[in-house]
């Protein structure tokens, strides 16, 4: 099983028009969807399409929550859900043919009392399991997270936007996938080529990192582990919704991995499944990732 675990959910609504956003004043909008979001959502919607079985996990509350709870019935997804202190966040990307942009609500709230109910959770996992952790939280909480899944002997993956991921790595996670910005602050240091990104992410599994994922946005990708350096370089796309992209890929490239051993088709499925989520209103399908792995190479680096 695949547990995903969205610290901080959201309703994402999506805003379509072929109007100019107007700062100072009143812009109308053709279209709105409105979508369950949160990284860790994303990515159990991701592997539940590519057929992989999944539990979401999440903190929230109020009203809209019920547009999570349906858009996961909808697609077949098991959803636990602990009570978190505040409603829960209504995240705007507009998008027209001049402007694109997000607005983000704030983070759940979590007490003490959820924290541990999730704590009490994951005792019940067993060690097949795989846990992604995705999003930011309390990172004193994220710690007592990882070092219950290691204590036990479980595959977890960090998905954190934070320079304290650091200090997590010596419980060696599964994977984890910065972005170049995310990996230079990460790093505390300014990465300027291939060769950078390629020395940062050997540093990083001499910490106990087992694999690392680096997306670099229109200049493709990297894998990097003990053993191997790969590199997908993918082609120029229309950007219909940058949301959940990077959930994408993750998400797939490890269920996929996990599943098959296989390294190299499971990169190129994760890219995939990238670029899929790229080209969507919403979230890759299936079919549209099948579509894409086939404009993709590998190209192995030689250190």
């Amino acid at each position: 099983m695949f547990y995903t675990i969205t610290f901080s959910p959201a309703i994402d609504l999506l805003i379509e028009t072929e109007q100019q956003f107007d700062r100072n004043g009143l812009t109308r909008y053709d279209n709105s969807s409105l979508f369950p979001g949160g990284k860790g959502i994303n990515a159990s919607i991701v592997m539940k399409r590519l057929g992989f079985e999944t539990t979401a996990i999440t903190f929230m509350k109020g009203t809209m929550t019920k547009i999570i709870e349906r858009g996961l019935e909808d697609e077949k997804i098991k959803l636990i859900s602990i009570p978190s202190e505040n409603n829960i966040r209504i995240n705007v990307q507009f998008n027209n043919q001049v402007n694109t942009f997000e607005l983000n609500g704030p983070a759940s709230i979590i007490s003490k009392s959820s924290e541990e109910k999730l704590l009490k959770l994951i005792k019940e996992f067993n060690k097949d399991d795989v846990v992604f952790i995705m999003g930011k939280s309390d990172m004193v909480f994220v710690e007592k997270i990882v070092r219950e899944l290691s204590a036990l002997n479980i595959k977890f993956v960090l998905d954190i936007d934070s320079k304290e991921v650091l200090n997590l790595l010596k419980y060696k996670p599964f994977a984890i996938k910065p972005n170049l910005i995310e990996l230079q602050t990460l790093m505390n240091t300014k990465i300027k080529n291939d060769k950078d990104i390629i020395k940062s992410g050997k540093e990083l599994i001499k910490l106990g990192l087992k694999n690392l994922l680096v997306s670099c946005a229109g200049n493709g990708s990297f894998f990097i582990n003990k053993d191997v350096v790969l590199k997908i370089e993918t082609p120029v796309l229309k950007i219909i919704n940058s949301s959940g992209a990077g959930d994408s890929m993750l998400a797939t490239f490890v269920a996929n991995y996990i599943n098959t051993n296989d390294i190299e088709k499971s990169f190129i499925l994760g890219n995939a499944a990238g670029m899929a989520t790229v080209h969507s209103k919403w979230l890759a399908s299936n079919e549209m990732i099948q579509h894409f792995k086939n404009d993709l190479k590998i190209i192995r680096i030689k250190e």
